[in-house]
């Protein structure tokens, strides 16, 4: 009886050791746990901020791209404008220039009213073919400012949100002067009375280039064509 109290007893014992062991195992294991967890939360609070401050760094990268463009518009502008100002003041008393300063009139104003429209154009809206060779290339035989009501009109009355809006056609060839403007026209529109610009532009050349030049102008569906030959002779 006595070794069975014995056996009883180690047994006892060996169990009470074995159950402390495996609660204290499984105590630790907890612990174990929880840390990890945190371990976790920390890793993935320090990957959203990371992110966030990724995020952040992309956007202000945006930001200053989006300004350095609008700085570039508003330099390109700049010059526009200064080039047209030179031009309308510098031969404001004389009836004629050269077709080159025409033309690069036409051009500074076409770049100010597409950057002032905020309008991004992937095709070429002034397509130039011009004969440098002719002598009224550089010579004062173009009516000033002539062309200008045809291109300000383009912008006024045209449907300037058209992805294809506006095409001018410019040529010189020896002595004569070429200028074709098409433009979207806005749905349902219709020129019925030619505008003061227009009605200007035809008694100029009827006094300074009578009998040397054709204007003609019409409307078919959605687009307005404006052209005007003149002989520089």
């Amino acid at each position: 009886m006595e070794w069975e109290h014995i056996v009883i007893g180690a047994l006892t014992l060996v169990c009470s050791i074995f159950l402390y062991a495996y609660f204290d195992l499984q105590k630790r294991q907890d612990n174990m746990r929880k840390e990890l967890e945190k371990l976790k939360f920390r890793n993935t609070s320090l990957e959203t901020h990371q992110l966030k401050f990724e995020f952040d760094s992309h956007t202000l990268k945006n930001m200053l791209a989006e300004i350095k463009a609008m700085s570039n518009q508003i330099s390109r502008s700049i010059d526009a404008l200064s080039g047209m100002l030179d031009y309308i003041y510098n031969h404001s008393a004389d009836h004629f220039s050269s077709v080159e300063k025409e033309v690069e009139f036409v051009e500074n104003y076409v770049k100010l009213k597409t950057i002032s429209n905020f309008q991004t154009k992937n095709y070429e809206i002034v397509k130039v073919n011009l004969d440098e060779s002719s002598p009224y290339f550089n010579s004062q035989s173009m009516p000033h400012l002539i062309t200008t009501s045809l291109v300000e009109n383009a912008f006024k009355h045209g449907d300037v949100q058209h992805p294809d809006f506006l095409k001018i056609r410019i040529h010189l060839d020896d002595n004569n002067f070429d200028i074709e403007v098409r433009n979207k026209v806005r749905k349902n529109y219709h020129n019925t009375h030619p505008g003061i610009g227009l009605e200007n532009m035809k008694k100029r050349l009827r006094y300074l280039k009578d009998g040397k030049h054709k204007f003609e102008s019409y409307q078919n569906d959605d687009e307005f064509v404006a052209n005007l030959k003149i002989n520089l002779k």
